[in-house]
């Protein structure tokens, strides 16, 4: 892929989502070689690319931390509907790639940043990296780490002195360890062995308010994945199937497959049936209020969720279900996902010196979160998605799967 040319985003009201978060009117930001390189009123073109940006609103770029990257089709249209960084929990050689030939400009997509294979003490789902011992969890940390992988995924049911074996080994090794806590030791041990990211609302303590602002106060990051919890409570106690799923022209058969064996399992499995979303809703507001380490995540590749779109859904449910502020949801896909990553760096806000990971918006997303869904343009990496060229990338995910289909 050609080098970016240089852009002038010309009079935008641009959302920065740093500490004092607001608007700042008409002003102009300079792109060079991928990155922000300068902001201020009036700033010449000096040869670069003109966009004209009046009465729009520029934001950070949205980053999901949840997803499970299982086709190359889904990268598209991630970046059509504005997320410009993702972190895939379900490692895989192939994501690898995708990985290195998002970075290296080969193809279309998010950044990708990903966990290694989900590692659990019992096979809860077909495909998990098993283990039992000290020395096996020993050996998954250290090869996770030497394929690059950026953090480690682990199940509930690894035994203690494994999972003991496996959280030391990580630190050693300056990895984070993520995903569902643990099913045999307390709260406070997860915290005391350094756990980094709890994943989905369902995986709190469900009965102890004192166990879950313990949780917030000790500086754990914590991803609801309200979205998919909808949706799996959709398709136990709501009358949802994935005949009810809008947009087949854009998964591909393989997943489309996968999608009813997945509800059965779903059905048929006691925890799933205990889950309540008014619960869910409750959890994560009273998380929100004694932390702000809140970031966004969808879990994509639950059935029904359309990668990209689900994004967008889950800071709609924040605002709606969880009763955070459209700020706060913004700063959840933005800022804060950024820092959990470990790339505040680099990403998440609007200031100089930041890749070039930018949404055009027509209208503005502090007034009403559902905004965000008015693209009127993506900047990746310093590269301009116009709306034709987003129409054009969904046209690229149709084409794809339509191809996989034939």
């Amino acid at each position: 892929m050609n080098r970016p040319e240089p852009l002038l985003i010309r009079g935008a009201n641009v959302i920065t989502l740093l500490a004092q978060a607001g608007v700042i009117g008409s002003v102009d930001l300079r792109i060079a070689d991928g990155v922000i390189s300068e902001i201020g009123v009036d700033l010449s073109p000096h040869g670069a690319a003109v966009v004209e940006a009046k009465g729009k609103f520029v934001l950070p770029g949205l980053i999901d931390t949840h997803v499970h990257l299982r086709t190359q089709s889904q990268l598209p249209l991630m970046l059509a509907y504005g997320v410009t960084t993702v972190r895939n929990m379900s490692g895989t050689p192939e994501v690898l790639r995708w990985k290195e030939q998002v970075a290296n400009g080969d193809i279309v997509g998010p950044d990708i940043y990903s966990t290694g294979p989900i590692t659990d003490g019992i096979m809860f789902w077909p495909g998990l990296r098993i283990v039992r011992t000290p020395e096996e969890a020993e050996q998954v940390v250290l090869d996770d780490v030497s394929k690059g992988y950026d953090f480690i995924k682990t199940y509930p049911d690894i035994p203690r002195e494994a999972l003991i074996s496996l959280m030391e080994t990580a630190s050693r090794c300056n990895v984070r360890v993520v995903g569902h806590g643990s099913n045999v030791m307390s709260v406070a041990e997860m915290i005391d062995l350094g756990y980094y990211s709890l994943e989905h609302v369902s995986r709190l303590p469900p009965n102890s308010d004192d166990d879950v602002v313990t949780l917030a106060k000790s500086a754990m990051w914590y991803v609801p994945t309200l979205v998919a919890l909808r949706n799996v409570v959709g398709y136990i106690k709501g009358g949802l199937t994935v005949a009810d799923f809008a947009y087949t022209d854009l998964v591909e058969a393989s997943t489309m497959k996968s999608w009813p064996g997945v509800v059965e399992a779903y059905r048929k499995d006691e925890r799933f049936r205990t889950f309540d979303l008014e619960r869910f809703a409750h959890l994560t507001s009273l998380y929100r209020q004694h932390s702000d380490r809140v970031a966004l995540g969808t879990d994509v590749g639950v059935p029904g969720l359309l990668s990209g779109l689900a994004t967008h859904e889950e800071l709609e449910l924040l605002v709606s279900m969880a009763g955070l502020t459209p700020l706060d949801a913004l700063l959840a896909g933005t800022a804060r996902a950024a820092k959990l990553l470990g790339v505040e760096g680099d990403l998440g806000t609007v200031e100089v010196g930041k890749q070039a990971n930018l949404l055009i918006l027509d209208a503005n997303p502090l007034d009403l979160i559902t905004n965000v869904r008015r693209l009127g343009g993506v900047i990746k990496s310093g590269r301009l998605y116009g709306e034709s060229q987003l129409a054009g990338l969904v046209d690229e995910c149709r084409s794809a799967v339509s191809s996989d289909r034939s």
